[in-house]
């Protein structure tokens, strides 16, 4: 017994708090506030969402890891968060459980992605110990051959959080909003997202998985269980946050530009040049500066298609952005014409932003 109170009293403190619902949005800026103004460790276990919701990395393209029509045409919610990883579609059937440690919780992992993860493996080791064919596989927590756990991470100085998504249970009709993406794990094999994932509730019950993660959790740490209230006390309750949704103008953004691009333009440079000219006079006029002539595209930038500020000045954006302006040939021009379209799109209808670019 004195052994075991021993333990106890040398181990790190960690809060934890439960939820049963929250929408993820909610969550994520709850997660990103902690971690950014909070000095403690915290758990963060999120019994599903309220509804079914898209979450990318902060890095995501829309055109690429998205079927825009139809999530356009389904009105289906997308999240931008602030920490990187791939795209999950989330709903009540996803359990969301984060891990956020300053550097002194955990000595023997060094702030970088890998060894965070590895220390992530080890905790769900146990907590599926008995329990199907567990492994961490390419970032992924997977039984055998197949998915039921993303991941995604945010590392700081001093701090890092891991979190999350476990799919205990998800619609089929779901995974139609997600293209399989450029870049997957060599375990996928070009599977569809149905071949390659799988279900917690095969193996254990909601209860049972909470329950178990908990119990390893508390093996490493002194568990501080909170109530939604008392984060305020360790956490700022003024933060911006980087997390989002995105707006329905910047998805039809998108989704313009991928068509244009996959169509191609035939445009040649002079008409480019041209048609980028229009656009930068259009968003200055949006934005009440003065009519002036373009020159020099080189000496006016426009917004690159991560951007997607809808509207906004091409003027004092960062000098990198010059840098596709320098090269010449037909495919870079291209990729101009669309980043250019996106900022139309985000502001004119569209029967007029096609009259505007002369198609």
């Amino acid at each position: 017994m004195a052994v075991i109170q021993a333990k106890n009293v040398a181990a790190p403190l960690m809060n934890i708090v439960r939820f049963k619902g929250m929408p993820i949005l909610e969550q994520l800026h709850l997660e990103e506030r902690i971690f950014r103004t909070s000095s403690n460790n915290w758990c963060i276990i999120n019994d599903g969402t309220n509804a079914p919701t898209i979450v990318m990395g902060v890095s995501g393209k829309p055109s690429e890891l998205l079927e825009l029509k139809l999530v356009l045409q389904d009105k289906v919610p997308v999240v931008r968060r602030f920490t990187g990883g791939g795209t999950v579609i989330v709903d009540p059937g996803t359990i969301f459980v984060t891990f956020i440690c300053n550097k002194d919780a955990v000595p023997n992992v060094e702030l970088y992605p890998r060894p965070i993860m590895s220390w992530s493996g080890q905790i769900y080791e146990d907590v599926f110990r008995g329990i199907g064919d567990f492994h961490l596989r390419d970032n992924d927590y997977v039984f055998g051959n197949r998915k039921f756990g993303g991941n995604a991470q945010s590392i700081s100085r001093r701090r890092w959080i891991h979190h999350t998504s476990f799919l205990w249970d998800y619609d089929v009709r779901n995974m139609a909003y997600l293209k399989v993406p450029k870049r997957a794990p060599e375990y996928r094999s070009a599977r569809s997202h149905v071949e390659f994932v799988c279900r917690i509730k095969d193996y254990l019950s909601t209860s049972d998985f909470i329950n178990r993660t908990v119990k390893v959790v508390r093996n490493r740490f002194s568990l501080a269980p909170m109530q939604l209230e008392e984060v305020n006390i360790h956490a700022k309750t003024s933060f911006d946050h980087s997390s989002r949704l995105l707006t329905k103008a910047e998805l039809e953004a998108a989704f313009v530009s991928e068509n244009l691009y996959r169509e191609g333009t035939g445009l040649s440079q002079g008409q480019f040049h041209r048609k980028m000219k229009d656009v930068i006079r259009l968003s200055n006029r949006l934005n009440g500066k003065p009519e002036k002539e373009i020159q020099d595209l080189r000496r006016n930038l426009f917004l690159m298609l991560f951007s997607f500020f809808a509207g906004s000045t091409f003027e004092g954006a960062p000098k990198e952005q010059h840098a596709l302006l320098e090269l010449e040939d037909t495919v870079t021009s291209r990729r101009k014409l669309r980043s250019a379209v996106v900022v139309s799109s985000a502001v004119l209808p569209a029967r007029q932003r096609l009259d505007f670019l002369g198609w």
